[in-house]
This record gives C-alpha cells, sequence and structure tokens, in this order.
C-alpha cells in the first residue's frame, strides 16, 4: 500500500482538526471562567491562530503547544506580542532554548512570579 503526498496531507489536517477541538474541550475545563464569554466558533479561530503563533516559536508538539495555548487565554491571545507580558516575549524569542525549555521557562516565571 503507497500513501501519496496528498493522502498523507488529508490525514495530518484530520489530526490538526482534532488537536484543535480537544484544545477547546481542555480550554473550557481548565478556564471556564476565561472562556465563558467566548463563542466556540471564536474560540476556535483564536486556537487556530495560536497554534499557527506558536510555530513561530518553534513550537511543534502537542503538549508544548497546548501550554502555549493555556498562557494565550490566562495572559491574552496577543502574549506573545504585548508589551504587559514582555517577559514572555523575551522567552519566546530566546534561539537558543528549544520549545519545551522556552514553555518550562515561562511555566517557571509564571510561578515564581506569583509568589
Amino acid at each position: 500500500m503507497i500513501i501519496r503526498k496528498e493522502q498523507f496531507q488529508i490525514f495530518k489536517n484530520l489530526e490538526i482538526k482534532k488537536f484543535e477541538y480537544r484544545m477547546q474541550k481542555h480550554l473550557r475545563l481548565i478556564f471556564p471562567a476565561e472562556t465563558m464569554e467566548i463563542e466556540d466558533d471564536k474560540l476556535l479561530q483564536l486556537i487556530q491562530s495560536g497554534i499557527l503563533n506558536s510555530k513561530k516559536y518553534g513550537l511543534k508538539m502537542e503538549w508544548d503547544i497546548r501550554r502555549y495555548l493555556e498562557c494565550s487565554v490566562l495572559y491574552g491571545w496577543d502574549f506573545d506580542e504585548n508589551t504587559k507580558t514582555s517577559w514572555a516575549m523575551k522567552i519566546l524569542n530566546n534561539q537558543k532554548p528549544n520549545a519545551r525549555e522556552k514553555m518550562d521557562e515561562i511555566e517557571l516565571f509564571d510561578n515564581n512570579f506569583d509568589k
């Protein structure tokens, strides 16, 4: 059995859609107050935009993209470009750490910042 490039792309797109819907459910479950006012279609658009934005910073694994989307809900959907969260901007734009390290550093910074 040979899978052509076009067929592979169909499978890939399907997996992306599944991930988007899982993230929609996840974000509503974990952040009910923050997502309550957002309609399903709008939340899905924000998730799709967040996924595209996360790739600018080298995030490719679902776990890292999920954490990026969680930060988007917590700090604002533009947290990667907002001067109020410049600390996150610096971490994301750092070329040295890998994607996992970037998200770990954001999580660590946030946990220390709250204390």
